[in-house]
């Protein structure tokens, strides 16, 4: 993930825009590596077996058929920082799964662990990274009402005596570095059990895969012996960040037991392994909520 080109181009970013976001504001080392965060990349993934299912590259455009009504909460992180790193949740990893999500007659729902106003990384409100997704999501009076007014995830989860928790048909986890402050544990990766003990969608991209790590499957890691995709050091380390996140993901991953599948850094990657669906980065955001969406009628 990358921090803000500047905070003066964040804020002309912003004018396309009707929200109120609490605008999180950073500076940007520009670097050739940075340059292919707003690209999708022809790659091939890790080789592995043939057990997880890996999507690479742009997603098929058609409409999934057969998930209306579905309901799906999208998780957004909190955290305006990471020690002195300003951040937030990047826009295309909730933009793109929401718009898709609802193109397809999901009942869509967008929690944060402090509800209200989700903040957003400055850095995907400016060009490359500012996607069509991202205009369309901030131009949908539904959208805009539902980040900034974002329910709080544990009043949802506690709503009903947990009942509502259980009945979603998935709980996607969307990244931005925030995600490293306030996914790592306590009540995200708590509702990510229950979702997967009760046989619901477990779905997340880029570093909302962080809400993984400490979840659970009975005793054991839920990613424990499962395909994945996070992500990956290579992007931490062309990011410049791979020295302020907790640890690196793809190495957290693989030491709880996850086969990580990677492909080649920013190319779209997405792995189904049962009810389980990873994507690598921002780029496989659209991608990743697809294949949420197969999982849900499989």
């Amino acid at each position: 993930m990358l921090t803000a080109v500047g905070v003066e181009a964040a804020k002309k970013a912003s004018i396309v825009s009707l929200l109120l976001f609490n605008w999180a504001t950073a500076t940007l080392d520009v670097h050739k590596a940075n340059a292919k965060l707003g690209e999708k990349v022809e790659a091939a993934p890790d080789e592995g077996d043939d057990e997880g299912d890996v999507a690479v590259d742009e997603p098929d455009e058609e409409p999934v058929q057969g998930v209306e009504g579905k309901k799906v909460l999208i998780v957004a992180t909190s955290a305006t920082a990471m020690g002195d790193h300003a951040t937030g949740a990047w826009l295309e990893e909730i933009a793109a799964p929401y718009n898709l999500f609802r193109e397809a007659g999901c009942d869509v729902t967008i929690a944060s662990l402090g509800g209200g106003a989700v903040p957003i990384d400055a850095g995907s409100l400016v060009a490359p990274y500012y996607t069509e997704d991202c205009k369309r999501f901030q131009e949908d009076p539904a959208a805009t009402a539902a980040v900034t007014e974002s329910v709080e995830l544990g009043a949802f989860c506690e709503a009903e005596g947990g009942a509502q928790l259980k009945a979603l048909d998935c709980v996607f986890l969307a990244g931005g570095h925030g995600a490293c402050v306030d996914f790592a544990e306590g009540m995200v990766p708590d509702a990510v059990t229950q979702v997967a003990a009760a046989g619901g969608v477990v779905a997340a991209v880029c570093h909302g895969n962080v809400g993984l790590v400490a979840a659970l499957a009975g005793e054991e890691p839920l990613v424990k012996g499962k395909k994945v995709a996070a992500f990956s050091n290579a992007e931490e380390e062309a990011v410049q960040l791979h020295e302020k996140v907790p640890y690196l993901l793809e190495d957290k991953l693989k030491e709880l037991g996850a086969e990580v599948q990677n492909g080649e850094a920013w190319s779209a990657v997405s792995v189904t392994d049962g009810k389980l669906v990873t994507g690598q980065n921002p780029q496989s955001s659209e991608l990743c909520a697809r294949n949420a969406m197969l999982a849900m009628l499989a």
